[in-house]
């Protein structure tokens, strides 16, 4: 189904960048003295990665020390050989050391535009998307099993009025849609949510108390664990983040992982059933473009078995697990032509080869695929999302059983 919605393409000559004097992990102060300053970038040329700073200014410390070339260069392999950072920086009050600021003339990684879409469901027809409008407010639209199936965009924004240009977007529901979470990244690169209960109107969460800066690059993902939640993403160092909220608890708490990515990684998360409980997978893409997988699993990390697969920098990520007669996981990505590829696991048995995905998405270089999976009476539906290159909002279906995508997407309009 494809809604026709304009969605703003982020993309710009010039970028503003504000100062800060806040490290990685730590809460941004809720008062300082912002500093702006205006950087000037020479015409893009879509076949270079990286273009040379062309500015004076003196250049801040919170857009710009995640962008030093090692971290581009980081890779992550097998878990005694992970490169992030000393153990006693698993305490989130440890956070990382700064990292000396890059000079005028080193060069800044040019992030692509990105255009962000989460979804979130619950049993028969209700789904929930969440992306960001022309306008830069994000906006929900719906799926109700009240109203037949049917779609249709709520007519109110849902309250956010922040979030900065191309945003990234993650979203959690629970108690069959009686609590949703969306998460996005405001102006000043900091991780907020939105909270709605019982149906009651949208509000502030607890998370924006915490003022957490992100990478200007830095993508979201999310899982629910029972009375847990947790959203990844990435610090201004490259460094993968873990931020948790505990039922119990009701507080936020900001920890590190053992990896690295590629500055700007798209993130995937999802649950798995383990030997006991629930263990957590997150899909990366490591500095030298392959994608990797990172579990959590009897409280601890470790070095997922996924085969590292090489990618397209910047590429999409996205990851679904489910339960048809065996455990099952398939995960997307975009090769270096730009092709959407998929590789399966089944009983914790990998494909040996990842193999082209027959999903009919025309996916531009780093535009964001969500997959979910949706209880249809006695049976599964697959279903994947999509911002297409004409800014237009897509859906299409796959049979669980034959693992078989629908040749076309369906349109309906709103």
């Amino acid at each position: 189904m494809i809604f026709s919605f304009n969605i703003q393409n982020y993309s710009s000559s010039e970028l503003s960048f504000r100062s800060s004097d806040t490290d990685e992990g730590e809460a941004a102060p809720h008062t300082h003295n912002d500093s702006w300053g205006k950087l000037k970038l020479p015409p893009i040329d879509p076949t270079e990665n990286l273009l040379p700073i062309e500015a004076t200014e003196e250049f801040v410390e919170d857009a710009l020390d995640a962008f030093s070339s090692e971290d581009d260069l980081s890779s992550v392999g097998a878990a005694e050989e992970w490169p992030l950072c000393d153990q006693q920086e698993h305490d989130s009050q440890s956070p990382p050391p700064m990292k000396e600021v890059p000079k005028a003339n080193q060069v800044l990684p040019r992030f692509p535009a990105r255009k962000a879409i989460a979804v979130t469901n619950w049993p028969k027809w209700n789904v929930r998307a969440y992306f960001q409008d022309s306008f830069g407010y994000i906006r929900e639209v719906c799926q109700t099993d009240k109203n037949g199936g049917g779609w249709h965009i709520t007519p109110e924004y849902i309250g956010i009025e922040d979030a900065k240009s191309g945003t990234p977007l993650a979203v959690i529901s629970r108690g069959e849609g009686s609590e949703i979470r969306v998460f996005y990244v405001s102006t000043g690169d900091i991780i907020h949510e939105r909270r709605c209960f019982k149906g009651r109107g949208w509000f502030n969460g607890k998370l924006n108390e915490k003022r957490i800066l992100v990478s200007p690059g830095s993508q979201l993902a999310s899982v629910v664990l029972g009375q847990v939640i947790k959203i990844y993403y990435q610090a201004r160092n490259g460094a993968i983040r873990e931020c948790s909220y505990m039922d119990t608890e009701s507080t936020w708490k900001d920890q590190i992982t053992p990896v690295t990515a590629l500055s700007g990684s798209a993130l995937a998360a999802i649950t798995y059933p383990g030997k006991e409980d629930l263990v957590v997978h997150i899909y990366y893409q490591a500095g030298d473009l392959t994608v990797r997988d990172l579990v959590w699993e009897e409280s601890s990390w470790k070095a997922g078995e996924f085969p590292p697969s090489q990618a397209q920098r910047y590429t999409t990520l996205a990851a679904i697990s489910w339960e048809f007669d065996s455990k099952q996981i398939a995960v997307y990505w975009q090769s270096d032509s730009g092709a959407l590829q998929e590789l399966r696991s089944e009983d914790d048995e990998w494909d040996e080869y990842s193999e082209d995905c027959h999903i009919p998405v025309p996916l531009a270089g780093g535009e964001q695929l969500a997959v979910m999976r949706q209880k249809v009476g006695l049976g599964d539906v697959l279903r994947a999302y999509f911002v297409t290159s004409d800014d237009q909002i897509g859906e299409i279906s796959c049979n669980p059983m034959t693992m078989k995508w629908a040749s076309e997407i369906k349109k309906r309009p709103v």
